[in-house]
């Protein structure tokens, strides 16, 4: 309790004292355990807090302030030396992390800062568009990701699970830091409604290329149309016709009844029943007629 006390009297005394323009928010303030089954490649993603503002330049500019950074380590399963440190998501190639914290081995409250500006591709991040992910991740000594996928699980299990509250404050240039509470009287459980964020979603914001449309099946019903530019595919040819066949039954369709010129006939003259055109009988009947005419004018013009 005296604790207790002691830290609210220091904050409302350095809020009083604090100058216009310095400011300070908690981007996270969460207690969890660090495992296999929540993380991916060890980095435990969640949302900033409410806190948070949308825009880390205006009306406070904290791109030239100080990330402070509060790690209470609760419990641990063996005693390797192990680092973390935190990533401020916004997308590919946009985000920005701090040092690493010194190893521990053993359960403890660790304590870190880094400048916003020393951050690491902190020259990509536009900080005018704010943060929508952060990032914790757990590292051996080396630093190392602990993660099953990049130790496997014998190694990983020397690190994971590990319960520890990780506060995340950042300060504009000139405010004094506040700090946090003792984890009995603050901290927020990770497992919140609104304190995890899907490693799915912040795979979505590190995608560069745009996914592409889902492809539409064609109709099983449709037939397949030939290449632009190429020919139809031949009907096949009509069976030959059989001396046995019998003759096609009459419709009344005209036009199905009809018999269509052969191509190889010359003079195209042929029509159904196969006898001689109406043109070819108007000839033959005027050559008969000019014949008995010139018999008759040849008997007129004889001397008796």
């Amino acid at each position: 309790m005296r604790r207790f006390l002691a830290t609210a009297v220091f904050g409302a005394c350095v809020l009083i004292a604090m100058p216009a323009g310095a400011e300070q928010f908690v981007a996270a303030d969460v207690t969890y355990v660090h495992s296999t089954q929540n993380t991916s490649h060890s980095h435990y993603y969640l949302k900033p807090s409410a806190a948070t503002p949308p825009s880390w330049r205006s009306p406070v500019d904290y791109t030239t302030g100080t990330v402070y950074m509060h790690l209470e380590v609760e419990t641990k399963p063996t005693s390797d030396a192990a680092k973390i440190h935190v990533c401020f998501i916004q997308g590919n190639p946009g985000y920005a992390c701090s040092t690493y914290s010194s190893p521990f081995t053993a359960p403890g409250t660790y304590r870190w800062t880094a400048n916003v500006v020393s951050l690491s591709r902190n020259g990509i991040v536009d900080w005018a568009k704010g943060i929508p992910s952060l990032t914790i991740i757990l590292t051996d000594a080396s630093p190392r990701n602990v993660g099953v996928e990049d130790v496997g699980p014998e190694i990983a299990a020397r690190f994971m699970p590990t319960r520890m509250r990780v506060v995340i404050t950042v300060v504009s240039a000139g405010g004094p830091y506040v700090p946090p509470l003792a984890s009995a009287d603050g901290g927020v459980p990770a497992d919140g409604p609104s304190s995890r964020i899907d490693a799915a979603a912040v795979d979505r914001l590190f995608s560069t290329e745009a996914a592409p449309p889902p492809a539409t099946p064609e109709p099983a019903t449709s037939p397949a149309l030939p290449p632009q530019g190429t020919e139809p595919p031949a009907l096949p040819p009509a069976p030959a016709p059989s001396a046995t066949q019998p003759p096609r039954a009459p419709t009344s369709d005209p036009v199905a009844d009809r018999t269509l010129p052969n191509p190889g006939q010359s003079g195209g003259c042929a029509v159904t029943g196969g006898g001689p055109a109406p043109a070819g009988l108007v000839l033959i009947s005027l050559a008969a007629l000019l014949a008995h005419r010139l018999t008759k004018e040849r008997k007129t013009l004889s001397p008796a």
